[in-house]
């Protein structure tokens, strides 16, 4: 090699290897302080993208496994208000049976149906008050399982008109009033309510169709008595408390208390007689007292009837009931297996992500002293090349 003072090799080569050492060294530096291999596009483009699209499917299954975590609280909530319903339910085939017993008096047995309703009305209360986020879970438009039959207790207490309760698989709530029909033959009135039914007889009393309305502890039945219906001598075979005859319009009363009194009215009627030698009327408002105790409230077997009605309508609800917490508690175990597995990919996704993106500390410290050692070595050689020119001054002399 010549010897030169206008360029010095030595000292360029040892710059380079020096600002080398240095960009070694702050890349190790970077890395370990930041954890990431991956700091930017520069350090691997490839790993980047592979690395952002992983990320992209981490955040999604994470995503999913919250959603998962709502959807078990939304059916949990569910259950635990079927739970309640099932003790009421319970409670209530309890009622039925025990209202059978014929040592029971008319009153007891009004209390007990009473009891019902009050039951009845609160089943609804839970359907309707059961929300998730504002979001009704028990009302018939939500479908968390596959839809059942409606009807819980139609007819349970046998003479309420009010909301009855509806267990459509998770599906608790109102429905409209219960509409009752009524048709007649020449000796009975057949009243009507889904699958029940209850024949009272009439004789020869004709009053075409209608529509029955149901109120609490009472049965209002209004007909039309047009020019095609008649009444004559028909009230014998009754024995009602009161019959009041006014008008051209007729309804009859069921009341379910053994203390209440059942009345028959006829608006615009002119000269008929109730039936036999009981009594006779006249005129407009006539009232006639010939006939005692009509109605379901007297008779030990129209109680009967009512309570065996309403304890198969529970029978159904209960096992309606039971159908559904076993399916909610299907969903809720599949969900549990569903949010396992996803923790699963999430974890597996993160460990392939760690292993593109995130610093190796074992390999990067190394890394790091070998830079720092690189880098003394090239600034102590920088400073032996720098004084090479010196040497060129001993010829001078």
């Amino acid at each position: 090699m010549p010897s030169v003072i206008n360029t010095n090799l030595a000292s360029q080569f040892a710059q380079n290897s020096l600002s080398g050492a240095q960009k070694s060294l702050a890349t190790s530096v970077q890395r370990l302080s930041s954890g990431l291999r991956i700091n930017s596009a520069k350090d691997d483009a490839a790993g980047l993208s592979v690395a952002q699209n992983m990320q992209s499917q981490i955040n999604a299954i994470n995503m999913a496994g919250r959603n998962i975590n709502d959807a078990t609280n939304v059916l949990t909530t569910a259950d635990s208000s079927l739970g309640t319903i099932q003790d009421i339910l319970l409670r209530m085939k309890t009622l039925a049976v025990e209202g059978k017993n014929d040592g029971l008096s008319g009153t007891q047995r009004q209390n007990i149906f009473a009891e019902l309703d009050q039951l009845n009305s609160e089943i609804s209360s839970i359907s309707t008050k059961t929300t998730f986020n504002g979001n009704a879970l028990l009302s018939a438009t939500n479908n968390l399982a596959a839809a059942g039959t409606t009807g819980l207790v139609a007819g349970v207490v046998g003479s309420s008109a009010g909301p009855t309760s509806v267990i459509s698989s998770v599906t608790l709530s109102n429905t409209p009033a219960a509409a009752y029909t009524f048709s007649t033959t020449a000796t009975n009135l057949v009243l009507t309510s889904g699958t029940n039914s209850q024949s009272l007889a009439l004789s020869a009393f004709s009053v075409g169709n209608n529509t029955l309305d149901f109120s609490q502890f009472g049965i209002k039945l209004t007909v039309a008595a047009g020019a095609a219906d008649t009444v004559a001598n028909q009230l014998a075979a009754f024995t009602t408390d009161v019959i009041t005859v006014t008008g051209s319009t007729a309804s009859l009363a069921f009341q379910s208390g053994a203390a209440n009194t059942d009345s028959f009215t006829f608006t615009g009627l002119d000269t008929r007689t109730v039936g036999g030698s009981a009594a006779n009327y006249t005129g407009v408002n006539t009232t006639v007292t010939a006939i005692g105790a009509l109605g379901v409230g007297g008779s030990a077997a129209a109680f009967n009837t009512a309570f065996n009605n309403a304890s198969t309508s529970i029978d159904t609800a209960i096992t309606q009931a039971n159908t559904d917490r076993a399916v909610l508690g299907a969903q809720m175990n599949r969900l549990g297996y569903i949010s396992s597995a996803l923790m699963n990919q999430s974890t597996n996704t993160s460990a392939s992500r760690s292993a593109i993106i995130d610093t190796d500390f074992a390999a990067e410290t190394s890394g790091l002293t070998k830079g720092q050692i690189m880098q003394q070595a090239a600034t102590a050689m920088l400073a032996q090349a720098n004084q090479m020119p010196n040497v060129i001054l001993s010829l001078l002399k």
